[in-house]
Formats: structure tokens, sequence, C-alpha cells
């Protein structure tokens, strides 16, 4: 949101209103090689209500894992490895102009 207010085109407020009372568009999954599985887990992090949300990131890691197919297997009990997580991101200003 804090890009979106920074850019030009369609105002803050606007963009704000959208993104609290309407759906957000669907994703393209296929294109991006994840199962459809994935959305389900994005569109639960993106519920409009809070208590439908994913608790804390931790639960929502586990949740992308499993629609994945990166959790325990159910043959073996073991953990499959687990995606790569990036260090946090860098904030690099922006050039002036």
């Amino acid at each position: 949101m804090l890009a979106a207010a920074c850019r030009r085109g369609a105002p803050f407020d606007e963009l704000a209103r959208r993104i609290v009372s309407e759906p957000p568009p669907p994703l393209d999954l296929v294109s991006l090689g994840l199962p459809a599985s994935v959305g389900s887990v994005v569109k639960r992090a993106l519920a409009k209500e809070p208590s439908a949300r994913y608790r804390d990131l931790s639960e929502m890691a586990s949740a992308l894992e499993d629609a994945a197919g990166l959790g325990a297997s159910e043959s073996t009990g073991r953990v499959r490895p687990s995606v790569a997580r990036s260090s946090p991101a860098t904030c690099v200003p922006l050039a002036s102009g």
C-alpha cells in the first residue's frame, strides 16, 4: 500500500477503498507453476475478516508448504525440504527526479 500511495495514477484513497471493500483479483497460479491449493492459502491470508486469516506467519508458512507439497511426508513421517527463505528486504532510496 505504501508503494501505491507513492505512485502516480489512481488516488490512494480509491485504492484503499478497493482493498477494503472488493475481493482481490484472481491469481494466475498455473502460469506461475503453482498448484491451485496455494490459491486457497493466499485467499485466506487476504480475507477481509481478521478472524478468518492465519494467526501468524508461522501458521501461514506451514499452510503454504502443505499446499505446495513441501510438508511432512505421510508415508515416511520425514519432513521434505522447505522452501528457501530469503533474508528480509532492504530498502533502497529512490532516485530523485
